[in-house]
């Protein structure tokens, strides 16, 4: 009688059959553990049978599994940086920028408009500053004129704005008598301020625009509204000045 070698010896000895699992379960006897164990044992009988097809297997569901893994994390990274860009409201686009449109449905001034105005020394346009004196001391772009709104009686401090008069209004007036547009802009593209101050001073309604950038926006981040092709040649240091 043939000796039976060790291998065959474990599989009889680890194997069962659907009708011993049957009974298993009528006894009450670890029957999920020798389920597993069946469906082990299976297994290994399988493969030993036909180990070469078993090992293909084996490789191409790691390769499928990676990439697949590749492809969530990918999607899970692309939503996060998504996640993290500016806030989902109307926007229209100039530059590499994306400006909302004002309270009032107008589009908001085109930053490289005005770029190109001020190198053309154009000057029919009035370009106003409405931060603080100081504010406007320290840095502001080129050709704009200080009326600092901001910091005075006619901004609450919670960023609305009273009927503005007297001084500021006056100077205003006089500046922008014979001017075909006023364009305002305050310390960035967020300052609610600006806006409101634009409907308190624009009796004509059209001729007083808000900028699509504040200061922070020209001076610091122009790859955020000039075009790519043009960041290597615009230089902004051109386009600011500082009081001296």
């Amino acid at each position: 009688m043939p000796k039976k070698s060790q291998d065959q010896e474990t599989l009889s000895s680890t194997s069962f059959t659907k009708e011993s699992l049957v009974d298993l379960k009528k006894e009450g006897k670890n029957y999920f553990l020798h389920w597993f164990d069946y469906l082990v044992t299976n297994i290994r009988n399988k493969v030993i049978k036909r180990p070469i097809e078993y090992v293909v297997v084996f490789i191409v569901s790691f390769f499928i599994t990676i990439c697949v893994s590749a492809i969530i994390l990918l999607l899970v990274f692309n939503k996060i940086e998504m996640s993290l860009s500016l806030p989902a409201i109307p926007f229209y686009n100039f530059g590499q920028l994306q400006i909302s449109r004002t309270n009032r449905g107008d589009a908001r001034f085109d930053p490289m408009v005005l770029l190109k105005l001020i190198q053309k020394n154009n000057t029919e346009y009035l370009l106003i500053d409405v931060r603080t004196a100081r504010e406007y001391e320290s840095g502001h772009i080129k050709t704009a004129v200080s009326i600092p709104f901001y910091g005075t009686d006619f901004v609450l401090d919670n960023g609305e704005v009273k009927n503005i008069s007297g001084e500021l209004k006056e100077k205003f007036n006089v500046l922008a008598k014979n001017k075909k547009i006023v364009i305002l802009y305050g310390q960035t593209s967020y300052s609610s301020y600006v806006e409101k101050v634009a409907q308190h001073l624009d009796a004509s309604r059209g001729k007083v625009k808000v900028l699509g950038v504040g200061w922070n926006e020209w001076a610091h981040f122009k790859n955020l509204w000039i075009s790519e092709a043009d960041w290597n040649v615009i230089n902004i240091q051109d386009f600011i000045q500082v009081k001296e």
